[in-house]
C-alpha cells in the first residue's frame, strides 16, 4: 500500500508563494449562521488573492451540523458537493466514550480553489 500524506498539494507555481490562512465565520459576523436550515449563506473571500480551500472545521458546542458548499460560476451557483455532509461525524463520542475536546479539519482532496474576491456559499441542517 503507498502512503500519500494529507498535506501532498501541488507546489505553488514558480514566483508563488503559498501561506497558511483561515477563514473566520460565525453567528456574529454573518447571522445567517445561527439559523437552521439555512439554504446558500454566502460567506464572503478577501479580494486581495485566490485562495484554496483545503478543510473545514466547525468550532463551538453545535450540535450535529450537515453542510453542503456551492461556488460562484458564470450561471449562478454550482454544487461543490451533491448532498449534506455531517461535518464531524467521525469525530463524534460514542456510548463508551467521552465526546472528542474541540472539533477536528475535516479535509478536502482534491483543494477547492476560490478566486480572490469570490464567495463560498453554504447550506446548514441538523441530523
Amino acid at each position: 500500500m503507498n502512503y500519500r500524506p494529507q498535506s501532498a498539494y501541488p507546489p505553488p507555481p514558480p514566483g508563488w508563494v503559498d501561506e497558511e490562512f483561515e477563514y473566520y465565520f460565525d453567528s456574529i459576523s454573518n447571522p445567517a449562521l445561527a439559523q437552521f436550515p439555512a439554504n446558500q449563506i454566502p460567506l464572503s473571500l478577501q479580494p486581495d488573492c485566490e485562495f484554496h480551500l483545503r478543510g473545514i472545521m466547525i468550532s463551538g458546542n453545535a450540535g450535529n451540523i450537515a453542510l453542503r458548499l456551492w461556488e460562484q460560476s458564470a450561471g449562478g451557483h454550482a454544487q461543490i458537493s451533491q448532498v449534506l455532509v455531517p461535518a464531524d461525524r467521525a469525530y463524534s463520542s460514542s456510548t463508551q466514550g467521552n465526546p472528542p475536546i474541540g472539533k477536528m479539519v475535516v479535509p478536502f482532496e482534491p483543494e477547492i480553489l476560490c478566486e480572490a474576491g469570490s464567495q463560498l456559499f453554504i447550506d446548514l441542517d441538523t441530523y
